[in-house]
Order: C-alpha cells, then sequence, then structure tokens
C-alpha cells in the first residue's frame, strides 16, 4: 500500500495505512479491542537530501524576490520623494538658487548675488515687456489694452514670483467670451 505512494509524500501513505489497519482490526474478532497497531512511515536519506536541497533552493528564491521587492519598493519611495522635489522647483523662482545654496553653501554670497542680479534682469525684461505692449496699444482705448494684457502681465508677474490676488470672478473689464 505504501509504494503507492511518492516517496516525498509518507504522510499520505502512513494515514492510508493506519486507516487500512482500523478497518482491519474493527472487522477481526480476536484482535478487535485487545490489539492497537500503527504504520509510521518516514521519508528515506536519499529522498530527504533531494527535499532538503530542494526546500535550500526554494528558500534562495523567496529570499531573493523579497530583497528585489524590498530594493523596488525603495526606489519608488526615491522616485516619489525626487518627483516631489521637482515639482517644488517649479513653484518657486528661488528654487534653483536653494539648490546652488545646498549644494555649495560656502558660496552663499556669489549665489544671493547672482540671484539678485537675475531678478534684476528679470524685471527689466517684464518692464521692457510693458513698454512695448503699452506702444504697440497707444493707438487703441484703454478697454482694449486691459482686455489684451491683463493675462500676459499676471503670468510675467507670476514667473518673477510676485504675489497676485486671485482673478475676480466677476471681472468689471474681460468679456464672458475670452478664456481665462
Amino acid at each position: 500500500m505504501c509504494r503507492r505512494h511518492s516517496p516525498f509524500s509518507p504522510g499520505t501513505a502512513e494515514r492510508e495505512a493506519n486507516q487500512a489497519l482500523e478497518a482491519a482490526f474493527i472487522n477481526h474478532a480476536t484482535l478487535k479491542r485487545r490489539w492497537v497497531a500503527r504504520v509510521e512511515v518516514s521519508l528515506t536519506k536519499e529522498a530527504r537530501d533531494l527535499e532538503r536541497e530542494n526546500v535550500v533552493r526554494q528558500h534562495a528564491i523567496t529570499a531573493n524576490a523579497k530583497a528585489v521587492a524590498m530594493r523596488l519598493r525603495a526606489l519608488d519611495d526615491l522616485r516619489r520623494q525626487a518627483e516631489t522635489f521637482l515639482a517644488g522647483l517649479n513653484t518657486s523662482w528661488a528654487s534653483r538658487y536653494a539648490v546652488k545654496l545646498a549644494q555649495q553653501p560656502e558660496l552663499a554670497a556669489e549665489v544671493v548675488h547672482r540671484m539678485l542680479e537675475d531678478r534684476r534682469q528679470d524685471a527689466e525684461h517684464l518692464v521692457d515687456t510693458v513698454q512695448r505692449m503699452v506702444e504697440a496699444h497707444q493707438t487703441a482705448n484703454i478697454y482694449d489694452l486691459v482686455i489684451s494684457s491683463e493675462g500676459a502681465l499676471r503670468q510675467a508677474l507670476e514667473q518673477l514670483g510676485v504675489a497676485l490676488p486671485p482673478l475676480d470672478p466677476d471681472p468689471l473689464f474681460t468679456p464672458a467670451d475670452i478664456p481665462r
């Protein structure tokens, strides 16, 4: 009976052999309630060695998979942190200078000087842009000037980092057909 089972699954062979013994003892007139027999089936040395090697290989595969999953989680966390950091750079004009200061704090005076110089150049560029817009609209009336330059002026001021009030939900000068 035990030979019908795999040498690597002695538990099923043992269970079937014990069930057969119990059935035989229950139906036997002289053995019933006098004797109890139990069969124990175990792996052979060869089967134990093969099973041990198999378990070691499976453990190595499982451990490797866990290590890869842990590295992937760490990389995903780093990616999210980098995305948050880079997204923050787009929200502030001072971010690029903050990064330079963080990388080279000993150059603080140079970085601050460069920052102020860049801001001055940006302001000059804004004034030049507004001046060109005004000159282009000299022949137009003030209503057309306000409508056409409000969006460009807001965007330029936002690029310079100037805090702007929110847009009026019911503006006086902007027609309803102009997208905002």
